[in-house]
């Protein structure tokens, strides 16, 4: 079953950012960093099949057709891994997603086909420090402190700009990263940011049997 893509095996960990967003069905959701699809596959299974992801391709036609009835968003800026994103949810069966490939900081959030995205996953890319079964040097598991500093500065730029979709009402970030630079130091950085604050909030009491979301050096580490 696994074999054909009947059951999915994941992660508990990987399976939070879907669950944590938890879209009602019909909802609008952008998966920003995508691939290879995982999380998108568990969001159109969240959506019970009423959402839908637009294919690069077919952007412009499939609007013309469409009027816009397409819902759940995935995009990656690595073509190869497009490629397998593709795959795996066509070996999912799953139908109300399309995806395409492109840069999501260069993504005009405001452009009115995202005018009903309300909510939105930032999975960037990261260290993989957090990663089991992985050797340190393939993970990040001692990775130096320039990388971390460049994958923080990415991971705080993709979130704030998933912020800005005008009508958003959630989003999740996550990585699989053990590292503060991408985890505390990132959040802590967004809630800082002037536009962030005017307009969203920390969600509160999201895993109440947790008594820690982070280090308690922050503000926010204890919920």
């Amino acid at each position: 079953m696994v074999e054909q893509r009947y059951i999915i095996l994941q992660d508990k960990a990987s399976c939070l950012p879907a669950f944590l967003l938890s879209p009602p069905p019909n909802s609008h959701v952008f998966d920003t960093c995508a691939a290879p699809g995982m999380k998108t596959s568990h969001v159109a299974a969240i959506l019970q099949g009423t959402g839908w992801v637009a294919d690069d391709d077919a952007l412009n036609l499939f609007f013309i057709a469409s009027k816009f009835f397409r819902k759940v968003w995935a995009m990656d800026r690595s073509e190869e891994r497009v490629e397998v994103m593709n795959q795996i949810l066509g070996e999912c069966g799953v139908e109300n997603a399309s995806v395409f490939h492109g840069d999501f900081l260069k993504t005009d959030v405001s452009d009115k086909k995202f005018s009903k995205v309300k909510y939105a996953i930032v999975d960037p890319p990261c260290s993989g420090s957090g990663m089991v079964k992985r050797l340190d040097e393939l993970t990040g598991g001692n990775a130096e402190k320039g990388r971390l500093e460049k994958l923080r500065n990415l991971q705080a730029m993709l979130l704030k700009h998933a912020l800005k979709f005008p009508n958003l009402q959630r989003a999740v970030y996550s990585t699989c990263s053990v590292h503060e630079e991408e985890n505390e130091q990132v959040v802590d950085e967004v809630l800082l940011d002037t536009y962030v604050r005017q307009h969203f909030r920390l969600a509160s009491s999201v895993l109440p049997s947790w008594t820690y979301r982070g280090l308690d050096t922050y503000e926010f580490g204890k919920d």
